[in-house]
């Protein structure tokens, strides 16, 4: 257990980012904390879709989920990934300065983790921009990234899920 701890330390030291919840669901229940981390894969899948549009994805849902630290550290990710501020700070917004495929999944994106219909021209042009493994990479981006904020309000942080000021 003393592993799984030191490896929280090492991503909180990494990122700047709190992850009491990861603690505190390690400490509650080792058996819990091992589902936890068998799924953190899921979070980082991606072989055909490209960075941009994964990451973009990743932004805008964790700013629906007004999660401020969960958004700052995908923020951090993007960057790290390759992403430019200006990509960055347009996932930010409402996309009107990504390109075209980018605005598609910001409007996709922000339709899923808003539980808003999603409209089946949009899932063809993904469809056609990224492929079906694409759309099936997108999909699990899009779901993986609400499970963090998730787990925080669960574990009783909710406080940790506010909205803050946003550094690119």
């Amino acid at each position: 257990m003393s592993d799984k701890r030191s490896s929280i330390q090492a991503f909180e030291s990494a990122y700047n980012y709190d992850a009491t919840y990861m603690h505190r669901l390690l400490a509650a229940s080792p058996e819990a904390y091992a589902v936890f981390e068998a799924f953190l894969p899921m979070g980082h899948f991606r072989r055909e879709l490209c960075t941009e549009a994964f990451h973009v994805a990743k932004i805008v849902v964790m700013k629906i989920e007004d999660c401020g630290s969960c958004l700052q550290l995908s923020v951090k990710m993007a960057l790290e990934a390759g992403l430019s501020p200006a990509t960055v700070r347009a996932a930010l917004g409402e996309g009107v300065d990504l390109s075209a495929s980018l605005q598609l999944v910001h409007r996709f994106a922000a339709a899923v983790a808003g539980n808003a219909g999603v409209e089946e021209a949009d899932i063809e042009a993904l469809v056609a921009c990224y492929g079906d493994g694409g759309l099936a990479e997108l999909a699990l981006a899009i779901a993986s990234a609400r499970v963090y904020p998730s787990v925080k309000r669960a574990m009783g942080l909710s406080q940790s899920c506010s909205l803050q000021a946003i550094e690119v």
